[in-house]
């Protein structure tokens, strides 16, 4: 004879741990879903900031070539930043950003190396990245990269 009294509170009891362990799981991935998204904005603002700088670079660099196109060693330096400067002023704001700012500050002839060989410009760039979203008033993302870089020129 099987206990009938015994089976009720048994499938009783699975229904009420099944319905505990599904509320549980729906709650964790919910709450985790957040935490994973937070995630994925930070390193997509992170990778827009690695983006901007292959940009940036890749633009000054166009610069500096143009700006050391025909230069000589005699007189590289003040031919350099006036090239340069010329240069520079031919990108909007558009293109550069404040960019265009902190290389105008830099220029100059410490930041500039000369030997016989090569011609170097030294810059520090900071770039900055805020994700739009707003959620309680404030920003939930602000990256402020700063990295240096150097521009060279070699002599034939």
């Amino acid at each position: 004879m099987l206990n009938r009294r015994g089976q009720a509170i048994a499938i009783t009891l699975l229904v009420v741990l099944t319905l505990v362990l599904t509320v549980t799981s729906l709650y964790y991935f919910l709450s985790n879903d957040k935490v994973f998204n937070d995630n994925i904005d930070k390193v997509s603002a992170i990778d827009e900031v690695y983006l901007q700088e292959s940009l940036i670079n890749s633009q000054i660099q166009t610069i500096f070539d143009s700006a050391t196109k025909t230069i000589n060693k005699n007189d590289a330096k003040e031919v350099f930043i006036e090239r340069f400067s010329k240069e520079l002023d031919k990108y909007n704001e558009k293109t550069l950003g404040n960019v265009a700012d902190q290389l105008r500050e830099q220029l100059k002839e410490s930041n500039i190396e000369t030997n016989d060989q090569k011609l170097v410009f030294n810059v520090e760039i900071e770039i900055s990245k805020s994700k739009a979203e707003v959620k309680g008033g404030r920003e939930l993302i602000k990256v402020n990269y700063k990295y240096k870089k150097s521009f060279e020129k070699v002599f034939k």
